[in-house]
């Protein structure tokens, strides 16, 4: 009985985890660039559980389990971890000046507080000091380094990345990529650790569009209501095995 309080919590342990990651996404939704995250399920160690009160064979090179086997006992499930999925989102047309969308496996390189960062969100905007940035006011890279531009004057992105000041060009923007088969760590909700990146070589910048999240609102609902169903039924299960033990523990001595 006390197991069956382990296992029953360890699966609304996992069912919160996954909520949180759904909230997490369906907040994103409307975020440029954002990539949903997938709550990935373990199991702990299954047991074989056999009848006890069969017999044991023991011979001279030790016992031999003779015991017919009732079947597997599930332990319960654990959120093993959280991956993000990478999958491109919709390209939507701004006419913004600063907007650029990616196609392709390629990243815009940010300057942070922490480093260099990656992101595929192309939301950019000039700040006081004439520097090309962010929404969050973090400076975006070009090959020369932060874009600086004369804040006074127009300042258009081309197809091609390249930043220009009217018909001057000033600088073009840096796009980098991970190497094959390395995943992106997310340091935030667009953001990625630029971890032994690389010029991109098929990406290709369009100017006035913006990437749309890659997450789908119907289908994160969905999944909530399912997880919240499951986080009730292994709920119903505590309230179960604790009603039982409690009989267990109270009546029983009575008898």
């Amino acid at each position: 009985m006390v197991r069956g309080l382990y296992t029953a919590a360890s699966g609304m342990v996992a069912q919160q985890k996954i909520q949180d990651v759904l909230a997490q996404n369906l907040a994103n939704a409307d975020t440029a660039g954002y990539k949903q995250d997938v709550a990935v399920f373990q199991s702990f160690k299954d047991m074989m559980i056999k009848r006890i009160h069969d017999r044991y064979l023991h011979t001279p090179r030790g016992g031999i389990d003779v015991r017919p086997g009732v079947g597997r006992l599930g332990t319960g499930a654990v959120v093993s971890g959280v991956v993000t999925d990478m999958a491109p989102g919709a390209i939507r047309q701004t006419n913004e000046k600063l907007d650029a969308a990616l196609v392709g496996d390629g990243f815009f390189a940010v300057q942070t507080a922490a480093g260099v960062q990656l992101t595929r969100n192309g939301a950019f905007r000039l700040d006081a000091g004439g520097r090309i940035v962010t929404q969050k006011g973090d400076p975006v890279l070009g090959e020369g380094g932060p874009i600086r531009v004369n804040p006074r004057q127009e300042v258009t992105i081309a197809d091609n990345g390249a930043v220009f000041q009217g018909s001057r060009r000033i600088d073009r923007l840096r796009v980098l990529q991970l190497p094959a088969g390395q995943n992106p760590a997310k340091t935030g909700e667009t953001f990625f650790a630029a971890n032994g990146a690389v010029p991109a070589r098929n990406c290709t910048v369009r100017q006035g569009h913006l990437e749309s999240s890659n997450v789908s609102v119907v289908r994160e609902m969905i999944d909530m209501i399912s997880g919240l169903r499951a986080y009730e039924a292994a709920q119903k299960a505590v309230q179960a095995q604790d009603d039982t033990l409690g009989r267990a523990v109270n009546d029983i001595p009575k008898v």
